[in-house]
Parts: C-alpha cells; sequence; structure tokens
C-alpha cells in the first residue's frame, strides 16, 4: 500500500479535492435552486389570490386605478392653479429681481424707471444691489415715519447680511417689509413696526419642488383696530403685487402692559415664487 500510495498520491489527493468541491457545488446549487422554486411557488400563489381578487371586485381594476391616478394629477393641476394666484410667475432669475424692485419704487413712490439701473448693479455685484435698494427704501419710509412721529425697524431685517445667492429672495423679503411697513404707516393707530427677521432661503421645503418662498417676521404695535386691519390686507389676489405675499401665521397678539391700551401684533409672512409657470395677471 505503501507504494501504491507514493506513486499514486499525487491522483489520489486530486480526486478527493475533485470530489469534495463537487459536492461543496452540489449543496449551493441545490439550496439556490431550492430557494428559487419556493419563491416561484410563492409567486404563482400570489398571482392566483390577486387573480381572484380582481375577479371578485375586491381589488382595484385597471380602469380604477387609471381613475385614481387622473384624481392625484388633478390635485396637482388645482394645487398649481392655487399657487399661481398668490406666488410671484417670474420666470428667470432676472425677471425675479426686477419683479422685486419695481415693487419697492412703486411702495417708496419712486419712477420705475430706476429699477434698470438696480437691475443692471445686480448683474454686477447682486450685494451692493440689496444694499443700495434697502437704503433707498430707508431713506423715505424712515423720513416719513419721522414725519408721522412713528417708529421703524430701520434694519428692514437685513442687518446680518446675506449670501450672493440669497441676493434675489432677499429681494423679495425686502419688497415685502417695505410694502408693510407702508401699510402701517398708513395707518394713523399703528406706532411702531419692530422685530422685522426675514429668512431669504427657501422655506418651503421638498415637499413642493416647483414652489419656493421666503420668510418675514416682524412685529406691530399700536391700536387694535388698525393693528388688525393691516393684518386682515394680507391674501387678497389685487393688486397683482399682491399676491406675492401669504399670511403664513398669527404668532401672538399681546397688550404691552396691563394698563395699555394698544396691543403688539407678532406675525410671519410668507412670500412665494412658484417656479416653471406662464405669469399671468388673474
Amino acid at each position: 500500500m505503501d507504494e501504491i500510495w507514493q506513486r499514486h498520491k499525487t491522483f489520489i489527493l486530486q480526486c478527493v479535492i475533485g470530489g469534495l468541491a463537487f459536492l461543496i457545488a452540489f449543496i449551493v446549487m441545490s439550496n439556490s435552486y431550492s430557494g428559487t422554486k419556493d419563491l416561484k411557488v410563492l409567486n404563482d400563489s400570489t398571482k392566483r389570490d390577486l387573480d381572484k381578487r380582481i375577479a371578485d371586485g375586491v381589488a382595484p381594476s385597471a380602469k380604477s386605478i387609471a381613475a385614481q391616478k387622473q384624481k392625484a394629477e388633478d390635485a396637482k393641476n388645482q394645487i398649481r392653479e392655487m399657487g399661481a394666484k398668490v406666488a410671484s410667475l417670474a420666470q428667470s432669475e432676472e425677471d425675479y429681481v426686477r419683479e422685486n424692485i419695481l415693487w419697492v419704487l412703486a411702495t417708496i413712490e419712486k419712477p420705475a424707471v430706476e429699477a434698470e439701473r438696480f437691475l443692471a448693479l445686480y448683474k454686477q455685484i447682486p450685494q451692493t444691489c440689496l444694499t443700495s435698494v434697502r437704503e433707498e427704501a430707508r431713506s423715505v419710509l424712515v423720513g416719513r415715519a419721522a414725519q408721522k412721529g412713528r417708529q421703524i425697524d430701520e434694519t428692514f431685517g437685513l442687518s446680518a447680511g446675506v449670501e450672493e445667492s440669497e441676493v434675489p429672495g432677499a429681494l423679495h423679503a425686502l419688497a415685502i417689509v417695505c410694502d408693510v411697513m407702508r401699510r402701517a404707516l398708513d395707518k394713523d393707530g399703528v406706532q411702531t413696526v419692530s422685530d422685522i427677521r426675514v429668512n431669504p432661503r427657501n422655506v418651503i421645503g421638498t415637499e413642493l419642488s416647483w414652489m419656493s418662498g421666503v420668510d418675514v417676521r416682524m412685529s406691530l404695535v399700536g391700536d387694535p383696530d388698525d393693528v388688525m386691519s393691516v393684518i386682515r390686507s394680507f391674501n387678497q389676489l389685487d393688486p397683482k403685487m399682491n399676491r406675492m405675499t401669504v399670511m403664513r401665521e398669527v404668532e401672538s397678539i399681546v397688550r404691552p402692559s396691563p394698563d395699555d391700551d394698544a396691543v403688539k401684533a407678532s406675525f410671519a409672512l410668507y412670500g412665494l415664487l412658484q417656479k416653471g409657470t406662464q405669469g399671468d395677471d388673474r
């Protein structure tokens, strides 16, 4: 035996190793094919169950599924139509910037032709454009407030500055702030516009990819009737610029002191931009 082993040990070892490899491959393939067979049985069973449910009218038919998809699409279109009534419909960043500059100029009663000067500045140095428009508005509104004995937040919520990419949203927020100040100064009973904070970044989130919005928060102090009159003036469709301001929430309405007849109302506004929609005058 020793002689046979010595002569043929290489061949014998190869046979043994080959046999083991074959056995392992057989076990692996058996398990794999067994799992595939089990899945096929399960899939066949599921298919028979679904076919029976469809035949019995329990599961939705293809027609029913198509109808539900159409309802979902109609709902999306309705949301877009509603959004178009309260949002800016500017088709490009340049149009969006121009629209908000024109809004500020209209609020402070400056000629619309000046918008092109600010727009040219925006194309060169966006932050300088924002600062220039804010200073133009500040010179008018602060002077108007002083003449009436009122107080307004002279920072306009933009004292910290913004990134270059945030300038379009910041101009939108500035336009809203100026508009609210104008509404407040038109009311004899509103004494103070304060605590202005703006967020020029998109605050809508990813749920509505075709809509973006900036956030503006502030407080008004004054006669309750006049303060509430300003708050109720939002969410209107006319004039066209009003569509760009939506009341988000009234955070609080309190009396500064128990003996004070005035109230302090803090609230938040949305400035909306609907992307990918043709503008109109609805």
